[in-house]
């Protein structure tokens, strides 16, 4: 995977440079290690890249660094039920007294799959007036993260004419709308892959899903831009 991108005229050798990830999981751990770059006869996925990297392009540079290419054991995100007798929930309080605290008696059980919403009367979006291709950040702020093996991005605006276009404008079927703030909130299904531990993309916390969001251009009415940016 190519990260970044070289702008026209670079000014310096590092605005000219981008980075180059290599991503790979095994169950044999020994075909990835840095470890054996040098020492096995058979040698290693590492060193398979890198002589390939240095014989192959001009420009090609790697970092010293060879702790990233040390495999490391990876988990995999797994739900499961169980009864809640199983569970034994029991409070230790700073003066030394045990509490056991029984299951709740009135139990229900809810559906494994929580049902999307979608956008209730939207907006005509001709009705805002003309609009100017511009970065969604320029009227929304937000903030995502991970949950499990999805992620979590929420997406607000400050005023009641941009709600009224901002839920227009992004509705989709997997929408969930805040109650009373001019939010909106995605679940991102397995966006996450398998979980923190095991996905192979930079933003393994999911973190970055929002600012990226953010960055994409959008028709925006100019009323807003008027306002000024963020």
């Amino acid at each position: 995977m190519i990260a970044g991108a070289v702008p026209e005229d670079p000014q310096s050798q590092e605005e000219a440079t981008v980075d180059l990830r290599i991503f790979a999981q095994t169950r044999d751990p020994g075909l990835l290690s840095g470890n054996n770059f040098v020492d096995s006869d058979r040698g290693s996925f590492a060193r398979f890249c890198i002589e390939n990297l240095l014989q192959s392009y001009p420009g090609g540079t790697m970092a010293p660094d060879m702790r990233t290419a040390i495999g490391r054991p990876f988990f995999e995100y797994w739900v499961s039920l169980m009864p809640q007798s199983f569970v034994k929930e029991t409070a230790h309080l700073p003066d030394g007294i045990v509490i056991e605290i029984p299951n709740p008696a009135i139990t229900q059980e809810y559906p494994r799959e929580q049902p999307s919403y979608e956008t209730k009367d939207p907006v005509d979006l001709s009705t805002f007036g003309p609009t100017t291709r511009a970065p969604l950040g320029y009227v929304a702020m937000g903030r995502s993260g991970d949950e499990s093996s999805n992620g979590n991005l929420g997406l607000f605006v400050r005023h009641d004419d941009e709600w009224d276009w901002f839920r227009s404008v992004l509705s989709t079927s997997k929408l969930r709308e805040l109650l009373d703030i001019r939010a909106f909130h995605f679940l991102l299904k397995d966006h996450l892959e398998r979980g923190f531990n095991s996905k192979s993309s930079f933003d393994s916390l999911g973190k970055n899903a929002c600012e990226y969001i953010r960055s994409r251009y959008i028709d925006m009415p100019n009323k807003f831009l008027e306002r000024g940016r963020i």
